[in-house]
């Protein structure tokens, strides 16, 4: 996260404790696309995480997390609160 962060960065993940390190955190960056698919090979989901970048690019810049399940997306400011 530290990484990400110093070098502007988006974290792309299926890991569920980068969610639970934001709210941890109450960081506003870095941001995260958090993938809930059971196929995350790049040939599977090379287009939807390309599709999200360019429709979602101004709120990653800003801070935010982004959930990906099947074909749909939901967005969250940072930082993350209760």
């Amino acid at each position: 996260m530290l990484w990400a962060h110093d070098h502007d960065a988006v974290v792309l993940t299926q890991d569920l404790d980068f969610t639970k390190l934001l709210f941890q955190s109450r960081a506003a960056l870095p941001s995260v696309i958090q993938l809930r698919l059971d196929d995350v090979r790049p040939g599977s989901i090379g287009e939807d995480v390309l599709v999200i970048l360019n429709q979602h690019g101004d709120e990653l810049r800003r801070g935010a997390l982004i959930t990906v399940k099947g074909h749909k997306s939901r967005l969250r400011f940072l930082p993350l609160r209760d």
